[in-house]
């Protein structure tokens, strides 16, 4: 087994033994907990990671288009090393754990520990740091898509914007899928198959972009694990597609 050892967080002292449990049953490949956030000199921020989106470990589009299995909380099986290395070509913000976690979803199951194992400290010099997505996030991005068809100002913005969605994000998501489909190749189970298929066509296929737009409804009313993500990718692959004509 292999675990993720953060220099700047702390394991609770039960860790390892908990996370070690739910490899009882053979299915599960990797095994993750929940997170205090807390800061630099230890004062608690919140009693759970997941403070305006839900976690998920079952699906595996969410989990190629976006991340909620953190590392610092995540204990996963060696036998997938040979399937996960080596890692993709970097692109955008590729994350280690993110790979790995869908590699593991791709051969198996997570599970999941509703319970925090771990302290997470942001110090403010953090890789990432604790991301909170903003409960109002969609209807923020409907109002800026909808100034940019009256100004010319924030239309540019617009389109400079897709232009850094597609170029970080959907070639990320794109290369893991294709990724995770060439190394996984018959084994991948046909709906986990079916889901890396779709998100490796992003931007040549509008039957995909309107299945990103469909799935992004599950973000209303309330945020979803993906935050909405589908929007922006929807965007930025079917802006990608009319700027080729």
């Amino acid at each position: 087994f292999v675990a993720f050892s953060d220099q700047d967080d702390v394991w609770h002292p039960d860790k390892l033994e908990t996370l070690m449990s739910r490899m009882n049953d053979e299915r599960v490949t990797l095994a993750y907990s929940d997170m205090r956030v807390v800061t630099g000199d230890g004062k608690l921020v919140s009693e759970t990671y997941w403070t305006t989106r839900p976690t998920a470990s079952h699906d595996l589009a969410s989990l190629v288009l976006v991340n909620t299995i953190p590392g610092p909380a995540s204990l996963f099986r060696a036998s997938l090393l040979p399937i996960a290395l080596p890692f993709p070509a970097p692109s955008g913000d590729a994350y280690h754990d993110h790979w790995l976690a869908c590699c593991a979803l791709a051969r198996g199951e997570i599970a999941y520990v509703a319970r925090p194992l771990v302290d997470y400290v942001h110090h403010g010099a953090n890789v990432l740091g604790h991301v909170e997505p903003s409960p109002d996030r969609l209807a923020r991005q409907a109002v800026d898509l909808a100034r940019a068809f009256v100004s010319h100002q924030a239309r540019t913005k617009t389109v400079e914007r897709l232009q850094e969605i597609y170029r970080d994000d959907v070639r990320r998501v794109q290369l893991m899928a294709r990724t995770l489909r060439g190394r996984g190749g018959k084994s991948l189970p046909r709906r986990k198959a079916e889901a890396v298929d779709r998100i490796a066509r992003i931007d040549d296929s509008w039957l995909v972009i309107g299945w990103l737009l469909l799935r992004g409804l599950r973000n209303i009313p309330h945020l979803r694990e993906t935050v909405g993500a589908e929007y922006a990718l929807a965007a930025a692959a079917a802006w990608h597609r009319i700027s080729r004509l």
